[in-house]
């Protein structure tokens, strides 16, 4: 699995990495995450940031036939060094 199927499937289209995918109770959950260096800060959009740590969501996605899918995304707090706001990491 690569998430050059992820992007067909689902048009997920940001620089996004595939992690794994895993099935639990008829439902397929596919992980991904966004490395550092493609995250901006969305405040005033330096590149100049890292990592404070991650959380992960799950989001509803659509089915493939029968099959539920959901997304696991890894998203991340960001500090950024430009402007000093700590946030998280946007959704595409």
């Amino acid at each position: 699995m690569s998430i050059t199927l992820i992007y067909h499937l689902f048009g997920i289209r940001a620089k996004y990495k595939y992690i794994r995918h895993e099935y639990k109770k008829g439902a397929i959950y596919f992980t991904i995450e966004r490395p550092l260096d493609a995250c901006r800060c969305v405040h005033c959009g330096s590149k100049r940031i890292r990592s404070r740590g991650k959380k992960e969501r799950i989001l509803k996605n659509v089915p493939i036939g029968k099959k539920l899918t959901y997304i696991k995304v890894r998203l991340k707090r960001l500090e950024c060094l430009e402007c000093g706001k700590i946030l998280q990491e946007e959704i595409p």
